[in-house]
């Protein structure tokens, strides 16, 4: 860990400097929030004329079964790719509506956790960290091995963290029984969530504003993690990254 990392974290952590660092983070998570809006302020009907213009081209809604499997597709590349895959489950309410692509979403978020768990399982750290920073592998494991399948459940709406739960679950091999039934309850919430932001922006004509909306989430939760939960890992996972992984 660098001395810089782990003294921002100690002052974070002494006295009043608590309570400046929150108001500094929030700040920043505010400001995260706006910025992804601003588009929406400057432009926001010319950019809801061209999404309606994009949405009814007649590759999209003459070849629904296309348009589906492109969804399905995409978030399950989510694992091994950068997939903005809130924005996807948004878009994807606006084109299919909530339940139907609720559905779409959820098996497309489904298989990338298989294959997720698949590769971890088989694979394990080396494939892991090709997917993921060590710091979010990390993380992942400590709070697995700490409190075992929520920190998985919890973290399935998380940028990074996300994947890195999954990986982790399958080099450890946890139990499918006590695996899958609550993560895929979790994907479904999740899916369910940004399906919804979707289909119900479209109806009442702010789509083009739930978009940037459904990226600015995850990575205000990604600024969160950044400044408050990595230092802080970073003061334990420094004395177990070097410990050999099979």
């Amino acid at each position: 860990m660098k001395r810089s990392d782990e003294r921002f974290y100690t002052r974070s952590t002494n006295g009043s400097s608590t309570l400046k660092f929150y108001l500094v983070t929030a700040t920043l998570i505010i400001i995260t929030l706006l910025i992804s809006i601003i588009p929406f302020i400057l432009f926001g009907e010319q950019l809801e004329s061209w999404a309606t213009q994009f949405f009814n081209q007649e590759w999209l809604s003459e070849r629904p079964v296309f348009a589906g499997l492109l969804v399905i597709g995409l978030l399950t590349s989510d694992i091994l790719l950068p997939v903005p895959s809130s924005a996807v489950c948004t878009i994807a309410g606006r084109m299919f509506g909530i339940l139907t692509g609720s559905l779409i979403c959820w098996i497309g978020l489904n298989l990338s956790t298989a294959i997720g768990y698949l590769a971890g399982s088989r694979f394990g750290w080396p494939v892991a960290r090709r997917l993921c920073s060590t710091d979010s592998l990390l993380t992942a494991e400590k709070n697995i091995q700490k409190w075992g399948i929520w920190p998985i459940v919890i973290l399935r709406g998380f940028p990074v963290l996300a994947e890195a739960s999954i990986l982790i679950a399958g080099i450890y091999r946890f139990p499918a029984k006590l695996f899958w039934l609550p993560v895929m309850a979790a994907n479904l919430g999740v899916v369910v969530a940004y399906v919804a932001l979707g289909g119900i922006s479209a109806h009442y004509g702010w789509f083009s504003l739930a978009v940037p909306i459904s990226l600015g989430i995850p990575v205000a939760w990604l600024v969160m993690w950044m400044l408050i939960w990595k230092p802080k890992n970073r003061l334990t996972n420094s004395i177990i990254k070097n410990e050999p992984r099979n």
